[in-house]
């Protein structure tokens, strides 16, 4: 902020900025009137935010679309101001977030592209780059999250963790320690929600205990906020809500939302307070209650279009129960038409609260049409899609039910190589020749998965490194005996161990988590394996680890 010569006044603009958009919109129209081109610009940026909390978002692509080629002038004229500078890296952020509410994550995605080219670009030795840049891996992280790819959203964020500690040390002023702060409540929530969309996935509560902890660390950041957020905990109160609906415990979610503070600012969250009640509601078999509140969310025109299904669903389902088969029929085709739309735009249906999927959708459409056939409805073409639908739903249990023995294989296999462990000796050193700019190219592949951690995903193998390098697994397994004196297995199961000591002895965040939460943290999808592994290299099992830390 003291790179703006309208210290105060933007000053004032923050401090209103999530209590009172009324004062906020005030100080941005003074903001404008400054005599500096940057503030003036300042002042479009901040009047971008205004709009976002209204949800005005094609109003921010117009505004947003006049003022860049501004910025991008005035950067030509004084390309080390760092003024500019920031100012252009916010005003895409802004634009991703914009594209990706709106469901445009090709356009969304292409925000991050010019982000990053912009930020490689800058050769200014006062621009710190790290949270800008760190920006930039946690929107690839929601991307991938809200497309369906969890788990390589999950290592994303697991690793900006560990950078963000390791810059902990650095934030030597209270500027530099609220960004920490707020990258670290931003992090942790990310892959709270990451961990409950896992969780619902594969049916595995584990994930719901370690977004539970991820939420709390979240909170105790947000909590040292300066200015503090009017509504921290009620956003906490809300994740809290969001894991026992996970876990299906409606009437304890409902006794939380009925205790929620008093809202101090913002629609969005009384449409999230009637969101859960509605799905609680349906699930506790109380369908005029269900149906009331999910009336009341539709009375938000800009709803996303997770929500959207959700309640479409939730409201054709009550009407069938009701025996209101026309308004029943109506929101199943209303849902399936979101279906539609939402693959139309590569918007998969993420994040709901309510495990509501396309084959449950079809078959009710299909018995709400059984029990009207008498009347005058036309079936053809929804059998037609109901047909396809069944068939992608048989292909989709088939590919559970092959999951489910992968991982089962995986077990024994993990448990094989163990045993191979400890019979093996020195690696072999078989001769290749090899030529000199391929080995280069592996090693430097292997020095690139020590330093970002890459060894911690659970599709972590030597296939993955064969796999991006375009080469064979004999080629590295070759290279990597050439250099080290213990196997690949050995080495990157030590790797694995020793990763989660470290974040066991430096954040005591971890030390709440359960074996199971451990193992997946660094890969792992059998918690024996992984207690067997981490007994080891370090003596003694997880748990016992962990309860020596704590005495």
């Amino acid at each position: 902020m003291e790179l703006y010569k309208e210290k105060d006044l933007i000053y004032k603009a923050f401090k209103f900025k999530d209590t009172n958009l009324d004062s906020l919109i005030y100080y941005i129209k003074k903001i404008q009137t400054s005599t500096s081109k940057c503030d003036r610009l300042f002042g479009k940026y901040l009047e971008t935010y205004y709009f976002y909390k209204l949800k005005k978002y094609d109003t921010i692509k117009n505004l947003l679309g006049k003022t860049i080629p501004n910025m991008d002038s005035l950067y030509k004229e004084t390309p080390n101001d760092l003024c500019y500078i920031k100012l252009k890296i916010n005003s895409l952020n802004r634009l991703f977030w914009v594209y990706k509410n709106s469901g445009e994550y090709e356009m969304a995605y292409e925000q991050l592209i010019k982000a990053s080219r912009f930020i490689n670009s800058r050769n200014n030795e006062n621009f710190e780059n790290f949270y800008y840049s760190l920006n930039i891996e946690m929107s690839k992280a929601i991307i991938k999250s809200d497309l369906k790819m969890e788990k390589d959203s999950k290592t994303i964020l697991k690793k900006l963790i560990t950078k963000l500690e390791s810059k902990k040390n650095d934030t030597n002023n209270s500027f530099q320690y609220e960004s920490y702060l707020r990258k670290k409540a931003d992090i942790c929530n990310l892959l709270g929600k990451t961990c409950v969309s896992i969780s619902k996935r594969e049916n595995n509560l584990s994930f719901l205990d370690s977004a539970a902890i991820y939420y709390k660390e979240a909170y105790t950041a947000a909590q040292k906020f300066i200015p503090p957020h009017p509504d921290t905990q009620l956003i906490y109160d809300y994740r809290r809500t969001e894991v026992l609906i996970a876990k299906k415990k409606y009437e304890k979610a409902l006794q939380l939302i009925n205790h929620f503070p008093k809202i101090n600012y913002g629609t969005s969250y009384l449409e999230e307070t009637n969101f859960y009640k509605a799905i609680c509601f349906q699930n506790l078999k109380q369908a005029d209650s269900a149906i009331h509140y999910s009336k009341k969310v539709l009375e938000n025109k800009k709803l996303q279009k997770s929500k959207l299904i959700t309640i479409y669903d939730i409201l054709s389902n009550q009407y069938v129960k009701q025996r209101q088969l026309d308004s029943a029929y109506k929101y199943s085709q209303l849902t399936l038409r979101e279906f539609d739309t939402a693959r139309v735009h590569k918007q998969k249906t993420y994040q709901l609260l309510y495990d509501n999927d396309l084959e449950k959708v079809t078959q009710l459409n299909h018995s709400i049409l059984e029990k009207e056939k008498n009347k005058n409805i036309k079936t053809i073409s929804f059998i037609t899609l109901a047909l396809v639908i069944i068939s992608s739903a048989f292909v989709v249990k088939r590919r559970k039910y092959k999951k489910q023995l992968s991982e089962k294989a995986n077990e024994i296999i993990e448990t094989t190589q163990e045993q191979e462990i400890v019979k093996e000796e020195k690696p072999q050193k078989v001769t290749y020749n090899i030529e000199e700019e391929l080995e280069l190219k592996i090693l430097n592949k292997l020095n690139k998965i020590d330093l970002d951690h890459e060894y911690i995903a659970s599709d972590f193998s030597i296939n993955s490194i064969a796999e991006a390098l375009q080469t064979n697994t004999t080629y590295i397994s070759f290279v990597f005996n050439k250099h080290n004196t213990v196997t690949f297995k050995q080495y990157y199961t030590q790797k694995k161990i020793t990763y989660v000591v470290n974040l066991l002895n430096n954040n005591s965040m971890y030390r709440k988590f359960s074996v199971q939460g451990l193992a997946e943290e660094v890969g792992y999808t059998n918690a024996s394996a992984f207690t067997r592994a981490f007994k080891k290299h370090i003596g003694v099992t997880p748990s016992a680890y962990i309860k020596s830390l704590k005495s």
